[in-house]
């Protein structure tokens, strides 16, 4: 079964005073085993453009604003802003995402499932449309 992207608001404690605390506990639905994070990015400039065949991915922008467009099985293509730094998407494999900066500057953090695997994306948005239809 293909899962589908799904959305989280973390549970955040505001407080005016000392600064705002954003909380992941059980929210990631899958053992994380590498974390990377993504700065410096120029606001015309795309990330992502490719998908994965086993990695799950949990993404949240803990600064800045980031527009994440997903194509998923069947081409179904659907748009996620990450706007907050307690909003975040799971991405689970088979979803190809293009990922754009709305402001400057931006943190962009990534949970994964797994370490970096070169074998495991798919980076020619054609192999993915044909793997995509066939899901």
């Amino acid at each position: 079964m293909i899962e589908r992207i799904r959305e989280f608001n973390l549970p955040i404690h505001l407080n005016p005073r000392r600064g705002d605390l954003t909380v992941m506990e059980q929210e990631c639905p899958f053992e994380i085993k590498r974390v990377f994070w993504i700065t410096g990015m120029n606001q015309n400039a795309t990330r992502g453009e490719h998908a994965h065949r086993e990695l799950k991915q949990f993404i949240v922008a803990v600064r800045g604003e980031v527009a994440i467009t997903a194509f998923g099985p069947y081409m179904v293509k659907t748009y996620h802003l990450l706007a907050q730094p307690n909003h975040a998407i799971y991405v689970p494999p088979y979803h190809w995402l293009d990922i754009r900066l709305h402001t400057n500057p931006a943190v962009l953090l990534v949970l994964a499932s797994d370490i970096y695997k070169e074998q495991d994306y798919i980076r020619d948005f054609n192999e993915f449309q044909k793997i995509a239809h066939s899901l």
